[in-house]
């Protein structure tokens, strides 16, 4: 496997299970009843899946930086913010304005750029 591939697919692969990290926190945490003080009320298992999938997500960054400089894995990650918005709409039915699709749009050209740089 080229370098170039393994590297997009770790990019690809970081990107997805934060996107997913951050679904699974969102639902774990509305689950629990507005006011619970107890931490244990925190612990379900939309949480935990969360938990689990950032600290998944750590050892693919590190695996990452070990192939790119620190200023172009960190542009990289960008592509999370248009994950998690995309999961965010799909998933949670959450209403996305058009404004912040063009900020995606935004975000999305600026990775093309950096990666063209690359």
């Amino acid at each position: 496997m080229t370098a170039y591939i393994s590297t997009t697919l770790l990019v690809s692969l970081l990107t997805v299970v934060g996107a997913l990290a951050h679904i699974f926190v969102k639902i774990g945490v509305t689950r629990v009843e507005h006011g619970t003080q107890s931490i244990v009320a925190y612990l379900n298992i939309y949480l935990l899946s969360g938990m689990l999938l950032f600290g998944l997500g750590f050892p693919i960054y590190g695996l990452l930086l070990k192939r790119l400089p620190l200023n172009l894995a960190q542009c990289f990650i960008a592509l999370q913010f248009i994950a998690i918005t995309f999961a965010a709409y799909f998933f949670l039915a959450e209403p996305i304005p058009w404004q912040r699709w063009i900020g995606i749009m935004m975000i999305g050209l600026g990775v093309a750029l950096v990666g063209r740089t690359a």
